[in-house]
């Protein structure tokens, strides 16, 4: 399974990360969420967004999520943070 990050500005993706996860069950808590979520900033070149327990929910049930310019200490130069998850499954 892969997380898959884009940074958009008006609804266009101008810069992407991907991520792989870990083998086996993985925790979507704040603490595990922050460590992927700080990879791909870093890949990136961009500030850290304050990752809340609502984002570590929305992306264990729903497997997306999405950070805006409130949901980062400093100011940001785009849109939108989205992470998503994609599932590779080999048959």
């Amino acid at each position: 399974m892969k997380l898959w990050c884009t940074v958009k500005t008006n609804h266009k993706i101008i810069a992407q990360h991907t991520s792989e996860l870990p083998d086996g069950v993985f925790r979507w808590d704040s603490e595990s969420l922050h460590e992927l979520i700080g990879e791909s900033c870093s890949a990136l070149d961009i500030g850290r967004p304050v990752i809340l327990k609502k984002h570590a929910d929305e992306i264990a049930h729903h497997g997306r999520t999405v950070f805006k310019a409130a949901d980062f200490i400093e100011p940001i130069t785009f849109d939108r943070l989205e992470f998503e998850l994609i599932d590779e499954k080999k048959d």
